[in-house]
């Protein structure tokens, strides 16, 4: 169970009859804090330790008797409820060994079946199933529970396979059918520029001085393509081509931007939001909440650091801008999270005072090189 903890007294769940507590999973935050809440099921009941203030929900099941949503609530510290969601692990199903603790013992074989994801937690979770469940014996169906949020990403794994002689079946918008016994077929593949890195420059030429971004297939099914749209509509010039994508400075004007399909946008476009004058909403956020870090609150107390007027729900985040911030002596604390320290990094190229970035090395897991970059183009960053 991975929840935020809330630090206090103890706090009781009601029973939930239709799930083993042995087997569930629940993952969520509730509250700003970063332990792990500490908890014991107790003949039938969840007990949360270490919370301040009472907590109570309302359970959601399926028509098969199946718990699927837990709604939880928190009058003293929240105007809006937070919902986390329960799982009972796919493992558990086919009886397979799933033992998490200091390491990961996983044992198989996975079994062909029909398969059920939510479509608004992970795409990751999708992805895995594709690539997994052709190379069984028999047939598998997958089904994604609505509503079906990346699918875009799904789409570039949809792609991948095909280019390495995998068929899976598109039956409508969220069923599809895998056929088994089949190989992946070895070729080489040249690995298109990344739009999510992409993200970053461009956010930064739009507020600063004009860039040139290389190396991007202008055809690209990545859903994070995206952010052109996004600081075109917020004033931005951007100009294609296929030799480059060359973006320069403009007033830039608020906007209501929708991260479903792009979750890994948010902290860079609450960055974008922050030096635009006016309210910025960013809508169908909630996904941001299970990353690397809870991605909006990283964000939240980060930017309230330079005094930036940021709000948020569990799904939306509202940001009036401003032209810019000239705090002093801010310290950022990077959340172990690659695009916290990123996004972070632009906003203080774009600040008028110098800021420290703690937890820094967290860009390793996708773009080791990102400072070198950042120098190249002439910001400045200097190493600890």
């Amino acid at each position: 169970i991975n929840l935020d903890t809330l630090a206090g007294s103890e706090s009781v769940f009601p029973k939930l009859p239709c799930c083993d507590l042995t087997d569930v999973c629940i993952v969520g935050h509730i509250k700003s804090h970063y332990d792990p809440v500490h908890c014991v099921a107790e003949n039938g009941t969840i007990i949360f330790e270490n919370v301040e203030d009472d907590l109570y929900g309302s359970y959601y099941y399926d028509e098969n008797g199946n718990l699927i949503d837990i709604y939880l609530y928190e009058s003293m510290m929240w105007n809006d409820n937070k919902k986390c969601w329960v799982y009972v692990p796919r493992n558990k199903e086919q009886n397979l060994k799933f033992e998490q603790g200091d390491t990961l013992n996983i044992q198989g074989p996975l079994k062909s079946n029909h398969f059920q994801i939510k479509g608004d937690i992970s795409s990751q979770f999708i992805t895995g199933l594709m690539l997994s469940l052709p190379l069984l014996e028999e047939d598998s169906t997958l089904e994604i529970i609505p509503p079906y949020e990346s699918r875009s990403y799904v789409n570039l794994t949809l792609q991948m396979l095909e280019a390495f002689g995998i068929q899976i079946i598109e039956e409508d918008e969220t069923h599809y059918t895998i056929p088994g016994n089949q190989s992946f077929q070895a070729k080489d593949v040249r690995v298109e520029g990344d739009y999510s890195q992409l993200a970053f420059f461009a956010v930064l030429a739009s507020l600063q001085n004009e860039l040139s971004l290389e190396n991007m297939d202008l055809a690209s099914r990545q859903g994070d393509r995206v952010i052109l749209d996004f600081i075109q509509k917020a004033g931005a010039l951007v100009k294609q081509s296929e030799e480059s994508i060359d973006i320069k400075h403009q007033i830039l004007k608020p906007q209501v931007m929708d991260v479903a399909d792009c979750p890994d946008l948010g902290p860079i476009l609450c960055v974008l939001a922050s030096f635009t004058k006016g309210k910025t909403e960013i809508i169908h956020a909630q996904r941001l909440r299970m990353k690397e870090s809870d991605r909006i609150e990283a964000m939240e107390e980060e930017l309230k650091k330079w005094d930036v007027n940021i709000s948020s729900t569990f799904d939306t985040i509202t940001i009036e801008g401003k032209d810019s911030y000239d705090k002093e002596d801010v310290v950022i604390h990077g959340h172990n999270d690659h695009r916290i320290v990123m996004a972070m990094t632009v906003f203080g190229l774009c600040a008028q005072k110098t800021c420290i970035i703690e937890d820094a090395q967290a860009i390793t897991k996708s773009y080791p090189n990102f400072f070198e970059d950042i120098e190249k183009i002439g910001g400045k960053v200097e190493i600890l």
